[in-house]
């Protein structure tokens, strides 16, 4: 942007720069009322202050002076301490065109840059970049910082003039020294990623630094990023915490979504869902779009606001007509469910697919799983695969680990043993402590693969490694010594076939529910339903399987049908160790 945006300073004491115009102002000159009020609505070395910015625009515009003309109608523009009208702005600046041009040309630097402003937005005057940048020079070569700083950005996009990245860093430099604090701010963005002049991090700070103690929102929000990532600062997150907070306090979104993370977090402050929710409220309420879809996330579970999935819908819908893919899915799932709003799977299709086609892995995987189903769209395995195989492709270990559940189920698909070992192995080996668990327990049962006890330690320990506790009972149970008391075993073999049984049994309620309104393969109850198998019923039939197999193998199989016969489990011989598999 050629004109900058507002900055804060830190002190109501007269700087030099301003000395003259605070003189000529209170002696009553519209232009230097004018120009003072743009630097009062700019924070140009004064602390940022609309309020004054439009009485002293407001005097200069009642004596009828284009420069307060110019000024009233950026503030109607951007609704900088007046309510915004479009229509008010466009009439003041057509009202002080000709007085601007006029006072360029006679060779005022305040009037130049303002031209050349007008002319690149196309304001009120013809939209021309060269005549943009005659003009922002001209107020350059008098040394007019915010004419230095117009033209540096010129050359940065190459507007009016050509593409220099090494000439926008000499005017930058010019204006910066100045103390203009939106020059010190793309100087220190172009140190940090080597445009125009070397890479340098630490220098970056210093300019970023330098418009930050003036209270520019922008370069605080940059100092708390790097504060964050140690870059070019030892890194610290409570001072990169206070740097956010100086930025929010300003209205900079960004800087209120990055509280909202930090306080989520508990990264520099203490955790705090509620403040976290306030932060990432102000800044959805305007209009920044991770801000909007984290509010659906936080309605969605009820973290630091009341669970309402009506309000979540509500922001995911807010964020996902903006392009947002992480909402775009979340709205499938809710449309998809009918949660906060009317079942309808075939728009819950139309959301996954725009997820998807913006490679978000999730979302590819439940459209394959729509296309297997024929669910909200005509069934297609072929396409079915197709996302699949796209899903898979990103390297995000959940969606194998969900794939080979599906094929180890015969989850709407035909139930695949080869398969099932093929994803889930693939889901190990990227970490994930679930499938390295069924891994452990396909090598210590060999199902699929050979018996091996060595590899199902080295799958258990790296599961129990990431706290996996059943992995840990694995390795456990693994290391008890041959000579086991029968009657202690038979005791803990019964407990865990009860165990085993009612774990199904909710296992098979819930999934029952989800056929019957057809939501089965929907993400949040799907999901839900997945994570029960893995944590309770997966465990349970486990255990009870291991259990089964040393009994077996301690006392034989003959005592070990007799137990089951005694104790109600002998219909699950022969079931159980094969289940516990996975």
């Amino acid at each position: 942007m050629i004109f900058g945006g507002p900055a804060e300073g830190t002190s109501d004491t007269v700087p030099p720069a301003l000395q003259s115009l605070y003189v000529e102002a209170d002696r009553g000159d519209p232009a230097s009322q004018a120009k003072l009020a743009g630097a009062f609505r700019r924070g140009e070395h004064v602390r940022r202050d609309y309020r004054r910015a439009l009485e002293l625009a407001t005097r200069a515009a009642e004596r009828k002076h284009p420069y307060g003309w110019f000024e009233l109608a950026v503030m109607y523009r951007d609704g900088l301490g007046v309510e915004k009208n479009s229509e008010k702005s466009m009439e003041l600046f057509k009202l002080c065109a000709g007085g601007i041009k006029k006072m360029a040309e006679k060779g005022d630097p305040y009037a130049q840059a303002n031209l050349g402003w007008m002319h690149d937005r196309g304001v009120a005057v013809r939209q021309d970049g060269k005549e943009a940048a005659k003009w922002a020079r001209r107020a350059a070569d008098q040394g007019y910082a915010r004419g230095q700083f117009n033209l540096g950005v010129m050359y940065s996009q190459g507007k009016g003039v050509p593409l220099d990245d090494a000439e926008a860093v000499r005017w930058y430099r010019k204006s910066a020294d100045q103390g203009f604090t939106h020059a010190q701010l793309n100087l220190g963005f172009m140190f940090q990623k080597g445009r125009g002049t070397h890479q340098d991090d630490t220098e970056a700070v210093s300019w970023y630094r330098r418009a930050a103690e003036q209270g520019m929102a922008g370069a605080q929000f940059n100092m708390g990023v790097l504060c964050m990532s140690g870059l070019g600062v030892a890194g610290n997150d409570t001072e990169a915490a206070g740097w956010f907070r100086l930025a929010a306090d300003q209205d900079e979104v960004q800087a209120m979504t990055a509280l909202g993370e930090m306080y989520a977090a508990g990264r520099g402050v203490a955790r705090n869902d509620t403040e976290s929710a306030v932060w990432y409220r102000r800044a959805a309420e305007k209009y920044h779009v991770l801000a909007q879809a984290r509010m659906g996330v936080l309605y969605e579970r009820g973290q630091g606001v009341p669970r309402d999935d009506t309000e979540a819908a509500r922001w995911y819908r807010r964020a996902a007509v903006q392009g947002d893919t992480v909402a775009r899915y979340n709205l499938g799932v809710l449309q998809d469910l009918g949660r906060g709003v009317a079942r309808d799977t075939a728009q819950s299709v139309k959301w996954y697919r725009s997820a998807a086609e913006q490679g978000y892995p999730p979302a590819q995987f439940q459209l394959g799983v729509k296309y297997l189903k024929g669910e909200g769209v005509a069934r297609d395995p072929t396409e079915s695969g197709r996302w699949f195989r796209k899903a898979t492709a990103s390297g995000d270990a959940t969606i194998r680990y969900r794939l080979g559940l599906m094929y180890a189920t015969g989850d709407g698909v035909q139930k695949d043993d080869a398969q099932a070992i093929r994803w889930l192995l693939d889901a190990a080996q990227l970490g994930h402590a679930a499938a390295q668990f069924s891994v452990g327990n396909l090598y210590a049962r060999g199902i699929g693969l050979r018996k091996d006890p060595n590899e199902a330690v080295k799958w258990y320990q790296l599961a129990a490694d990431q706290g996996y506790e059943e992995a840990a009972k694995s390795l456990r149970e693994m290391s008890r010594p041959a000579d086991v008391d029968p009657k202690k075993l038979e005791a803990e073999l019964v407990k865990a076939s009860k165990a085993y049984l009612a774990a199904r049994s909710k296992y098979e309620r819930r999934a029952g529910d989800l056929k019957a309104v057809r939501t089965g393969d929907t993400e949040s109850q799907y999901v839900e339903l997945m994570r029960f198998a893995a944590d309770e019923v997966l465990p349970a039939t486990t255990r009870f399987g291991r259990l089964m197999a040393a009994y077996q193998k301690q006392f034989g199989r003959p005592k070990l049908v007799d137990l089951a016969a005694r104790h109600g489990f002998r219909d699950l011989l022969g079931t159980a160790e094969g289940r516990a598999a996975f």
